[in-house]
């Protein structure tokens, strides 16, 4: 099973350049974050958007694991991960 983690963004931004906005999604990119969907914010117009990253993470073995699933992030705006358990 492929366990997924992801970020959501809202602080992307043309209002400074193409250039920061570039900059913002290639940090994401180091880090390990794959951008799966990016969409304008219409409350704040064209230059700001909302960017959903994912990423994998180590699936432990349910022996190891010390988490419950209630114990996992919940779906979560603005810069805040959440996970995802899909088959």
């Amino acid at each position: 099973m492929e366990t997924w983690e992801y970020l959501v963004d809202d602080e992307i931004t043309l209002k400074e350049g193409k250039e920061r906005m570039q900059a913002q999604l290639d940090e994401q990119g180091l880090e390990g974050w794959e951008l799966v969907s990016i969409m304008p914010q219409p409350s704040t117009g064209s230059a700001q958007f909302l960017a959903v990253y994912k990423r994998p993470i180590r699936t432990v073995p349910a022996a190891e694991s010390t988490l419950e699933k209630s114990q996992l992030p919940s779906f979560t705006f603005g810069r805040r991960k959440f996970r995802d358990e899909t088959d």
